[in-house]
């Protein structure tokens, strides 16, 4: 897993197309906006559940746009509106429901 940078968090959100004030507030991370930055132990484990969030939607076969989706295993919100909110291990479980849910619907045709 690549190290908690703020190069390998802007590559992760320049490829699920997120805007940068989103992707700030996805990390908490208040001050001035600027590209590079330093981790804060939090921000970091977020980061590392954003990569593990990657990883998964890879594995599954799973589009990016499935984070901006609105989702009714997540109470309505969006999978991004449930990780700023602190509930990015939630994101994660509902990810592997769906893409097994995918996967069986996929075999059974």
């Amino acid at each position: 897993m690549p190290a908690a940078s703020s190069a390998t968090f802007w590559l992760l959100m320049q490829r699920w197309h997120v805007p940068d004030d989103q992707a700030l507030k996805l990390i908490g991370f208040e001050g001035k906006p600027r590209r590079r930055f330093k981790f804060t132990p939090e921000q970091a484990r977020t980061l590392s559940a954003l990569l593990a969030i990657d990883s998964a939607l890879e594995f599954a076969g799973m589009d990016q746009a499935w984070l901006h989706s609105r989702c009714s295993r997540l109470r309505r919100r969006t999978p991004l509106e449930r990780i700023q909110a602190g509930a990015a291990d939630e994101v994660l479980r509902v990810l592997a429901k769906e893409a097994l849910a995918a996967s069986v619907g996929q075999s059974a045709s």
